[in-house]
């Protein structure tokens, strides 16, 4: 196994977090898309459920990590320490222009990687409403009384998008426990020592446990609004022949090692992981990923297995000739362990 494989080292933090945060825009895109295709009489109802409960999501769990690090429940805190890599692309341009107040933060974004990728597809009307339905599911479950308003929104045509994270003069005070999940999250927050490399990788590492976030939202959503699960499992497959195909048009390598080095995903980056090289075969051996962590937090472990099944899918667009098996684990909450790529 050669390391120069990696055929994209002029990409630098920014781009790379970018190529993750589309991943996470596009599972949205292409399941929502599958949805609203199958006909099925709660198909809009079912892709906006899904939006409410991935925004309420992350409104808890960044309250949880927020108070663990000592932090105010406000909206300062919140768009500080937002658990998103999207805040570390535009970093610079949210210092410089934004204004803070625990009760007020208006901030532009010009640069957003997920608007990029909707334009891109025609996905203009259903990313306009994740917008407004994700900010605001955030900012009400992170805080009962948060609000936000975006005026101006880069899928209306606008050239930016404006926001406001406003919290009312009447706005209580939120008492939170800190919690084992809280200190757990935490750990995935960059502190004042934190260096750019690393910070770079905590940005990843949140990012794709919020992809997990995303499937299971999704996932729940369709079950509670009568979808057949093979609606999942069509938009999970559109998403990683997708990805496979981007992938293997951005670079010149094709080998499992240039796959795995260069996947939105970052296994080498942020998996728990071993490398084994065995003849024609490159086995990951997998001791936890940011995705089965989400799933084992929630003991939803049963859901990884309709989440990894759309792997092969992706390796295969990437390049035909790999061969691509997954092993999860036989525990009462099955996670990944083990990716074995093979060239024919």
């Amino acid at each position: 196994m050669t390391t120069d494989e990696r055929t994209r080292p002029e990409l630098d933090s920014k781009a790379l977090l970018t190529s993750i945060l589309q991943a996470g825009a596009r599972i949205y895109m292409h399941i929502a898309e599958a949805t609203l295709e199958s006909g099925a009489p709660q198909a809009e109802a079912a892709v906006r459920a899904h939006l409410r409960g991935y925004g309420g999501w992350r409104g808890q769990e960044m309250r949880q990590a927020h108070v663990a690090l000592g932090g105010t429940v406000d909206m300062q805190t919140l768009m500080q320490r937002w658990d998103s890599a999207s805040t570390y692309v535009v970093k610079d341009e949210m210092e410089a222009d934004g204004t803070y107040t625990p009760g007020d933060v208006q901030f532009d974004v010009h640069y957003c990687p997920a608007s990029l990728a909707w334009k891109e597809a025609g996905f203009h009307r259903w990313g306009h409403v994740y917008c407004d339905e994700v900010h605001q599911s955030i900012a009400g479950s992170y805080h009962p009384d948060g609000v936000v308003v975006i005026p101006l929104n880069l899928m209306k045509g606008d050239s930016h998008c404006a926001f406001r994270w406003v919290l009312p003069p009447t706005a209580r005070t939120v008492e939170q426990e800190v919690t084992p999940l809280g200190r757990e999250l935490a750990q995935m927050y960059p502190d004042a020592d934190t260096g750019p490399e690393d910070g770079a990788r905590l940005a990843q590492t949140r990012t794709s446990r919020l992809i997990a976030g995303r499937f299971l939202t999704f996932a729940r959503a369709l079950e509670e609004h009568d979808v057949p699960e093979s609606v999942l499992v069509e938009g999970m497959r559109r998403w990683a022949t997708h990805r496979g195909t981007l992938l293997a048009e951005a670079i010149t390598g094709r080998s499992a090692y240039a796959f795995l080095a260069n996947l939105d995903l970052a296994p080498l980056t942020v998996w728990r992981h071993e490398l084994v090289e065995t003849g024609s075969s490159l086995v990951v051996r997998v001791a936890g990923t940011p995705i089965d962590d989400m799933f084992g937090h929630y003991e939803v472990g049963e859901r990884a297995r309709v989440f990894w099944d759309a792997f092969p899918h992706l390796v295969r667009a990437f390049d035909p000739s790999l061969e691509c098996e997954v092993r999860l684990s036989d525990a009462a909450t099955p996670a990944l362990r083990e990716i074995e790529l093979r060239t024919t």
